[in-house]
């Protein structure tokens, strides 16, 4: 499954999904994310951002270049609070209020 982070580097070191790579949407490049793919093209690749905006934006860009892109609903806000599992800087590195979405 491929799962792109679009979120800061900051962000993503405080808490993400674990097997997400981080690719910031300010370099977010359509050729490398091809290139880098973990699943066959026709697989849906994953977006996620903190609560959905720039997720929204990337899915937007990948699939004017036909690329099959999923928006993650909620981002990694909604993943959390589903109590799904996050990798995360350190215990008490929980710090939602300084991200943007």
């Amino acid at each position: 499954m491929d799962l792109i982070d679009v979120r800061t580097a900051s962000e993503y070191v405080q808490v993400h999904i674990d097997g997400a790579r981080l690719v910031p949407l300010s370099s977010l490049r359509v050729q490398a994310v091809r290139s880098d793919r973990q699943a066959g093209e026709s697989e849906p690749i994953y977006i996620v951002c903190h609560s959905g905006g720039r997720s929204q934006s990337a899915c937007a860009k990948l699939e004017s270049a036909g690329l099959n892109a999923v928006n993650v609903a909620g981002g990694i806000r909604a993943w959390v609070e589903a109590g799904l599992p996050v990798v995360r800087q350190s215990a008490g590195a929980s710090q939602f209020g300084e991200c943007q979405g």
